[in-house]
């Protein structure tokens, strides 16, 4: 399929299901609450850029470069998985 497709359009591409899942979930990789965006990479989280103003910024404990390992919640204290 993918060949006759690259012969109708050669700048199209088809994905199989399982390509389409990791396409869709690297696509929806984005913390609008924490104001950052992130790509998926070596099977972590990575954060790609800070939104200008956002929580991210202002806290100066995000950097872009920063791989997600754990998320917690809260204001202070310990991280509890």
């Amino acid at each position: 399929m993918a060949n006759n497709l690259s012969q109708i359009d050669p700048h199209a591409q088809y994905f199989s299901e399982r390509d389409l899942e990791n396409w869709n979930l690297r696509m929806n990789l984005s913390f609008e609450g924490i104001g950052a965006v992130l790509s998926y990479e070596n099977e972590f989280a990575k954060i790609e850029e800070l939104m200008p103003g956002g929580p991210a910024v202002t806290s100066n404990q995000i950097s872009v470069g920063d791989k997600v390992i754990g998320v917690g919640q809260g204001e202070e204290g310990r991280i509890i998985e």
